[in-house]
């Protein structure tokens, strides 16, 4: 079967997943992007060893800001940049390679594009979407598009409980949606922490950083998304006595840093970028993680930190906290658009626990359940729906 993935980029994370699809019987994947790298991330292309067929189709594209809302009534927020694509040469890229099934990422002109050439080539066209809960603010037109483009869709690729519910918001019929919840790159973390000299320099770093006995982790973007601002405003609140044990570290960089470094006390550390092997090290030496997201469609972070054994306090805005934290068991959940003193509150609750080794340890359980091929499982349930309702005896024969 000659499936199609049309997304923007090929991300780090994701060519796991690309490959377990890939190497199905049958299968024969081939990816269709509009650019190198994105662009808000320092990732290169992940596709050189030539393991996937990756066509690059001419495209134009534009950086748009948006608004989005954290609850329904849309009073409180955060504004990104968004890219935006229009794929121009996608259409013939897909008549000359003639498909068996697309999968396109996003609801945008890439989905419409790919739409006109399913309709052409009479095959099936998946959209692959996972919004969050977040509220975006769209136009009652871009709002008929999404729900005409899902509800006349057989199949569709979501990404747990939270994207689910908001694709059901947005028109699509439950029946129709396939999970396909994200899945860090477990083989990657788990040759980090069997080398021999990982446990040395996990002792250096906090040494390095002379750290505290304990620390608290934030990895991600410095964008208001990610709420650091609110995390480091949260934290001066925590008492004293309570804090006297913890540094507060954080790891990544973006346009908030300045502002974070300026805000900063003597027990928060501000990172900035670190190479994607050096996170496990920053993990191995953590003891709570924190995901203060402020609409994730999922936060692949938390994954990462759950895999290492740490617990992560999680914003119930992220799109992984229903599948991933269970209070108490698997992690914590907390509202960081709540007034900072009770935001303050809750970070406090946490840091006094005792037992953040035990819910640790069974973070990591239920973490091993989202692996790549888990992920790629999904993709194939929904292809199989997709090419089961749509018989096509006209393609019989063709090369």
């Amino acid at each position: 079967m000659r499936i199609a993935l049309c997304t923007n980029y090929i991300t780090p994370y994701r060519l796991p997943v690309f490959r377990a699809l890939a190497d199905r019987a049958g299968n024969e994947l081939t990816i269709y992007t509009t650019s190198a790298r994105g662009h808000d991330r320092d990732w290169d292309r992940f596709d050189q060893d030539g393991s996937i067929r990756v066509v690059q189709s001419r495209n134009i594209s534009f950086l748009a800001r948006q608004r989005i809302g954290i609850n329904a009534s849309s009073q409180s927020g955060f504004t990104e940049s968004a890219k935006r694509d229009i794929p121009l040469g996608l259409f013939n890229d897909l008549l000359r390679d003639r498909p068996d099934v697309i999968i396109t990422g996003e609801l945008g002109m890439r989905t419409l594009i790919a739409k006109f050439a399913g309709l052409v080539l009479r095959v099936p066209v998946i959209p692959w979407a996972y919004p969050s809960a977040s509220k975006l603010k769209m136009s009652p037109v871009r709002s008929m598009y999404r729900t005409i483009m899902l509800r006349s869709s057989r199949s569709i690729i979501g990404m747990g409980t939270t994207a689910r519910a908001a694709l059901r918001d947005q028109g699509a019929r439950d029946r129709c949606i396939f999970d396909a919840p994200n899945s860090a790159d477990i083989h990657a973390i788990r040759q980090q922490l069997s080398r021999a000299e990982f446990r040395t320099e996990v002792e250096h770093l906090r040494t390095r950083l002379s750290c505290r006995k304990k620390i608290a982790l934030v990895v991600g973007r410095l964008v208001e998304m990610k709420a650091p601002l609110r995390i480091i405003e949260a934290w001066k609140r925590i008492p004293d006595d309570i804090r006297k044990e913890w540094t507060l570290v954080f790891v990544g960089d973006g346009p908030l840093a300045g502002e974070l470094r300026e805000t900063a006390t003597p027990d928060v550390r501000i990172i900035g970028s670190v190479r994607p092997e050096e996170v496990s090290t920053f993990f191995a030496a953590s003891d709570l993680h924190i995901f203060a997201s402020l609409g994730d469609p999922w936060g692949l972070v938390v994954n990462e930190a759950m895999h290492h054994a740490i617990p992560t306090l999680c914003s119930i805005h992220a799109g992984c906290c229903e599948d991933l934290v269970i209070e108490d068991q698997t992690g914590f959940r907390f509202d960081p658009t709540n007034h900072i003193q009770q935001v303050a509150s809750q970070i406090a609750q946490v840091l006094m626990r005792d037992d953040l080794e035990r819910v640790g340890n069974r973070a990591r359980i239920r973490a091993s359940m989202y692996t790549p091929s888990y992920m790629a499982s999904g993709m194939q349930d929904a292809i199989d729906h997709a090419i089961a309702r749509v018989p096509n005896p006209s393609r019989k024969g063709i090369a």
